[in-house]
């Protein structure tokens, strides 16, 4: 059963999106512990959804106009990222510094990457349909 609950994780692994490109480009162009802060926050954002997956939120999140609203927001706050991302290597910041389990002199990965994962609407519907698949 282990093995299995093990295979099952690396299978997970292996999608590869925005989030998982900012924590490469926090690893290679900063420190492998503001990586980690970054993953930390993407583990909480998907715990978070995880629990609400398994309470459910499935039937809620099924309506048409949840979801349009889900796709709007995850799109604006992806593509501000991203924008972000790509200013961040010519020095300029369209983000607020925030200073949460990071130091003062730049914004905290760990608050961008739990935002970032949170704001994007296939971590709920992947992780519905992950308990759904193994539920069944």
């Amino acid at each position: 059963m282990i093995f299995e609950g093990f295979k099952f994780g690396m299978l997970l692994q292996i999608a590869i999106g925005p989030v998982c490109m900012y924590i490469f480009s926090l690893g290679i162009g900063q420190s492998f512990w503001r990586a980690e802060l970054g993953v930390l926050g993407v583990v909480l954002a998907d715990a978070f959804y995880i629990a609400l997956a398994i309470l459910g939120i499935s039937s809620f999140v099924k309506k048409e106009k949840i979801q349009y609203g889900f796709n709007i927001l995850g799109t604006l706050i992806i593509i501000i990222f991203g924008m972000e991302l790509f200013l961040g290597y010519f020095g300029i910041s369209i983000l607020p510094k925030m200073n949460i389990f990071g130091d003062s002199s730049s914004s905290s990965p760990f608050i961008k990457a739990f935002l970032l994962t949170g704001a994007n609407p296939m971590t709920i519907l992947f992780w519905i349909g992950v308990f759904t698949t193994r539920t069944n």
